[in-house]
């Protein structure tokens, strides 16, 4: 418990202590932090995700062939720089419904896990069936962390929601330990944002070497920048031209109902996990120019230090 900023905590669960269990043996509930919901600058709530959203893409989430291959593939970029590790902090940074802090606590065990999102239903369903994982319902833009506190991190599919996801990446710089890992991952194709993308509060598709700027910006090292999804872009991208020109005529009722079903529509393809199992064979050896998802993998440097003279 160390690494928390008990400045920045709302509520812990009752005799909460040593960090994962309740002082009775009991597992712990969800702690909140003071700006868990508030995230826009004026005070108010700056929509980014709900509940009933997480419901709709819970199952997708899990299986659809691109958030497997994602989390494998983050699971991938940092075991080279987490093979040795024990006792680290290991969040993940927009942990919805707990798949890929699941699949980290078992690649990597031994460490200690955080699952970190603004949306309470998804954290309680990741603390169900992962209890001794800690959960935290908190704000990207303020985390309720120490300076230099935790030792790795994924962010998956969570800065499009942020309004200012400059300060956002501001805020993970800050509680990343010198020579802290983060895999980050957002949607590409800048041009192609549409009723699914307005349906899922995306505040924007990233350009080309956007997210790698960002980051940068932010002050970290890039390691890694590639992209997924490049074997089906193509139908992707007539896709979603298709989604603009029928979101101009389209309710929000209807994008709504249009969005659910293409959720379903693509998520167990067999064609679509096989195409994923290919380009995960060929991820690191072969960089492409584009895809549905762009990965960047950064590491925080470790600080210049001199005496003056």
């Amino acid at each position: 418990m160390k690494f928390l900023n008990f400045d920045k905590i709302k509520e812990i669960p009752k005799k909460y202590a040593d960090g994962w269990c309740m002082a009775d043996g009991k597992r712990v509930g969800v702690i909140h932090a003071k700006y868990g919901l508030m995230d826009s600058q004026h005070g108010e709530q700056e929509m980014s995700w709900d509940d009933s959203l997480e419901e709709i893409c819970e199952d997708a989430s899990k299986n659809h062939f691109l958030d497997v291959y994602e989390r494998k593939l983050a699971i991938r970029l940092l075991r080279p720089y987490m093979a040795k590790k024990r006792r680290c902090i290991v969040c993940d940074f927009g942990a919805s419904s707990g798949y890929m802090i699941a699949d980290l606590k078992n690649a990597f065990p031994r460490n200690k896990f955080v699952a970190c999102d603004l949306c309470e239903g998804g954290l309680y369903r990741s603390y169900k069936n992962n209890p001794d994982i800690m959960h935290i319902q908190m704000n990207l833009k303020k985390i309720p962390f120490r300076d230099n506190s935790v030792d790795a991190a994924v962010c998956l599919n969570v800065l499009e929601h942020i309004g200012n996801d400059k300060k956002a990446l501001k805020e993970i710089f800050r509680v990343m330990k010198q020579r802290g890992i983060v895999c980050f991952v957002v949607p590409y194709g800048r041009s192609l944002f549409d009723y699914y993308d307005e349906s899922i509060f995306h505040k924007r598709r990233y350009g080309k070497k956007e997210l790698a700027g960002k980051v940068q910006e932010a002050g970290f090292q890039v390691a890694y920048e590639n992209y997924i999804g490049t074997s089906i872009y193509p139908v992707f991208a007539m896709k979603k031209r298709w989604n603009q020109l029928l979101g101009r005529r389209m309710s929000q009722k209807e994008k709504r109902i249009a969005f659910a079903k293409d959720q379903d529509t693509a998520k167990d393809s067999k064609i679509g996990h096989f195409l994923m199992g290919a380009e995960y064979l060929l991820a690191g050896k072969v960089h492409v120019p584009f895809g549905i998802r762009n990965v960047v993998l950064a590491e925080k440097p470790v600080a210049n230090t001199y005496n003056a003279i």
